[in-house]
Parts: C-alpha cells; structure tokens; sequence
C-alpha cells in the first residue's frame, strides 16, 4: 500500500513537472511582455503603489526610476511581474507572467492569446487594465 502511494506521487510529480516545464518552452516563444508608455509630467509612483498594494504585488527590486513587483511566489506556478520605469515625463508599464519550471524560466505577455496560464493572465490583465483606466490610458 505505502509503495503503491509513493509510486503514484512520483509519477504524479514527474507527471506535474513534465507539464510546467513544456508550458515555459511553449511560452518561450510567445510575446514575453504587454508594454504601455505614458506621457506625464506628474508623480505616478502614489497611484502605482496604491494600485499594487489593492491587487497583492509587492515590490521586488528597484533601481532609481525602475521597480519591479510581483504577485505570487513563483515557485512551481507562474507569477504576475509589473515593471515601471520613468525616463523623464515618459512613464513604461510592463506586465507579464513569469513561468518558473526550475530548469527554464519563460514569460509571458498579459495580452498573448492562448490556453498556456489563462485563467491567472485573464486575472491579472483585468487588473493591469485597471491601473491602466486610472492613469489614462489604453486597455490591453
């Protein structure tokens, strides 16, 4: 009994891996990343962070006038990523899905079509569009 458990989680695991690892190299050739710029000459960094805390990402690294966040841990299931950079009164918003299957990493963009990570991209894409409404501009 306590063999035939262990058999089925190993192949249920190996099974599992298997799964995420062909889903990174499929992406791999996606669109990695939805890219929206803005023009503005205000402070956008109040409205982004609010934004970020109402939606669960935290902040991941930052250098200057570039920060990364993330919603989720990443491990073994893909993890929202939303970069900001500001280059003057230029404002760029990326936002994808981060696939880590260990071995390769992949990512991909919040607007790329298809059944690979749907339900959580359809999720966080809805929430990008609303940041995107509250900065004026564009939805995905």
């Amino acid at each position: 009994m306590l063999s035939t458990m262990l058999t089925g989680a190993i192949v249920g695991a190996t099974f599992g891996f298997l799964m995420l690892l062909v889903m990174a190299l499929i992406a791999k050739g996606k669109k990695p990343r939805s890219i929206v710029s803005i023009e503005y000459a205000g402070d956008l960094w109040p409205q982004i962070e609010s934004w970020c805390a109402q939606h669960g990402y935290a902040l991941r690294e930052q250098n200057g006038q570039q920060r990364l966040y993330q919603h989720g841990k990443g491990f073994l299931q893909a993890a929202a990523r939303f970069q900001v950079s500001r280059n003057g009164n230029i404002w760029q918003l990326e936002g994808w899905m981060h696939i880590n299957a260990l071995i390769t990493r992949a990512e991909l963009a919040l607007d790329e079509t298809g059944p690979l990570v749907k339900l959580p991209r359809d999720k966080r894409k809805n929430e990008f569009n609303i940041l995107l409404g509250q900065l004026g501009a564009p939805a995905l």
